[in-house]
């Protein structure tokens, strides 16, 4: 018998009313597998098409198993529920179209045996359907009889589901596809019992709301702001296919390790569809008790969306570039704009600024046209870069692009904020890439976060990302650190620690540290272990 790749996936659903049923062998031993998990259809109206699902068993004992056809619901958090009888009244119900060969219906696998389960799904002739419809194919282990008098009390349902989404297409209606983002909730771990493990860190969780008729398929990205609205952090924001039914919310959730005390802009993207705008919502929170009660207010949540977050080329010295930038007012009333280039100032430890680029300034070099705009809602604006780089320079050279926008409402007084899109000028043949990894200590034990020390000895900014590992004095590996954040950016002769954290705490005692850092654009590498002594 030919030899399949299995992935294995359980749904068990659970009754309180009913008999208990049971068998000698426990749900451990239950050995079944399921492949495909999903069946994504493009069909047209009055199509038929044939669905092919395998199963397989390599229990002990001989199963019974039961198929049929229902719909499933996703859950708020993005997980797909299903029901224990098709819905009827749902509109984006696929149940009714699938059919299932008699002798697929019910069968019984001994250990080793697989079964091919051949569907057919037949979509009406109606020219009016249009976007999704959907449907899960289960498969239930019905129990072993049972001699004598039942035992009353709770049914359990082993049940494993193939999941069958269909996109129609060719009827007289296009698919609509309709997102939002509803809302953004930022709340301390510590304040929920699931996530204690992570300590000083909250959680994000974005609303996505789809309003359209077929399901979209969306990326997610959160990015934070400091009160100059320089982005300091940005991750990704929920995971897995990041899957939204029609006329369905569900939440994208990340969690981020805490910035220093402060104020700050939460700004979540989500990208759902080709050519289309990215859905996007904000949200000002605070970080440390000095700033508990300075809440961020309304207005000063940017009303002005990017379409780049730094100026990035090389260009030969003595050469000349022009780049743009596109400016999108997502807001419901006009926003004034003005930029301006000034002195690039970020932070090496929090309090003081790199002062190496105070002499790698280049707000000379940079001209922006228009410098003054008004965007009207809805609406976007493009700015050009023009860039002319003087002779006799090497290495990279910085400068802020400044956008100090005033949102005009009228029932509200206006309101101003300012954003900083860093640029980072690279003179063509000159830059040298380097890193050197210096020290490590550790923060807090449960988790473990452990800093880590680096520099960049070269001439340019590098972008940072890697891992390290816990090795016991003998060197065997105890567990694994990821960068908190996922990567950090790092300039000429900069020092700065970066924050990694462990799933589990660290005893008292000495351990090795072996911190793998990958940089730069050609992804250079660079490993060091390091001693470490928790106390």
């Amino acid at each position: 018998m030919k030899k399949r790749k299995w992935v294995s996936f359980a749904y068990i659903g659970f009754s309180l009313a009913g008999i208990l049923l049971f068998s000698s062998f426990a749900f451990s031993q239950l050995k079944l597998s399921l492949s495909p998990l999903l069946h994504q259809l493009e069909m047209h109206p009055g199509q038929r098409k044939s669905v092919v699902t395998w199963i397989g068993y390599t229990g002990e004992k001989p199963v019974t198993i039961r198929c049929f056809v229902t719909d499933f619901v996703q859950t708020r958090n993005g997980n797909y529920k299903v029901l224990d009888e098709p819905q009827p009244d749902w509109k984006f119900s696929a149940a009714s179209w699938v059919r299932i060969k008699e002798e697929n219906q019910q069968f019984t696998l001994k250990s080793g045996e697989e079964k091919t389960v051949i569907c057919e799904v037949d979509v009406p002739r109606d020219l009016s359907l249009s976007g999704g419809r959907y449907a899960a194919l289960v498969f239930e282990l019905l129990p072993e009889k049972i001699e004598g008098k039942p035992f009353i009390g709770l049914t359990y349902r082993y049940r494993m589901a193939s999941f069958i989404e269909i996109i129609i297409k060719g009827g007289i209606r296009r698919p609509k596809e309709k997102v939002s983002l509803t809302d953004l909730t930022i709340v301390s771990t510590a304040t929920q019992p699931r996530y204690k493990k992570y300590k000083d860190a909250h959680i994000f969780t974005a609303s996505v709301t789809n309003k359209g008729d077929i399901h979209v398929e969306a990326k997610g990205k959160l990015l934070i702001r400091n009160e100059q609205g320089r982005i300091i952090k940005q991750i990704p924001l929920g995971g897995g296919r990041g899957v939204v039914l029609p006329e369905t919310t569900a939440n994208f959730t990340s969690v981020v390790k805490d910035p220093r005390p402060g104020k700050y802009i939460a700004e979540a993207l989500l990208e759902y569809a080709e050519g289309r705008r990215p859905a996007i919502i904000r949200k000002g929170f605070v970080i440390g008790k000095e700033y508990a009660d300075k809440d961020m207010p309304e207005g000063e949540i940017p009303a002005l969306t990017l379409n780049t977050e730094s100026l990035v080329t090389e260009i030969p010295a003595g050469g000349f570039r022009s780049m743009l930038v596109v400016a999108e007012n997502n807001e419901n009333a006009p926003v004034a704009v003005q930029v301006g280039v000034e002195k690039i100032s970020p932070k090496s430890n929090g309090k003081e600024k790199v002062s190496i680029l105070d002499g790698l300034s280049c707000t000379d070099w940079l001209k922006v046209s228009p410098e003054r705009f008004i965007i009207a809602p809805n609406r976007s604006q493009v700015i050009r870069v023009g860039i002319k780089v003087p002779r006799n320079v090497k290495g990279e050279r910085y400068a802020d692009l400044v956008f100090q926008t005033t949102k005009k409402d009228q029932s509200k007084s206006s309101s101003q904020f300012e954003i900083r899109v860093p640029a980072m000028i690279g003179i063509t043949g000159t830059l040298t890439e380097s890193l050197e990894v210096l020290t490590t200590d550790i923060s807090s034990k449960e988790p473990a976060d452990i800093k880590v020390e680096i520099k960049n000895t070269g001439n340019t900014h590098l972008e940072v990302k890697g891992k390290l590992s816990i090795l016991d004095t003998e060197g065997k590996s105890l567990g694994e650190g990821e960068l908190a954040g996922g990567k950090i950016l790092i300039f000429p002769q900069q020092t700065t620690r970066i924050s990694f954290l462990t799933k589990e705490p660290l005893s008292p005692g000495e351990y090795l540290v072996e911190v793998n850092l990958t940089f730069g654009k050609n992804d250079s590498k660079v490993s060091k272990k390091i001693p470490l002594k928790v106390k």
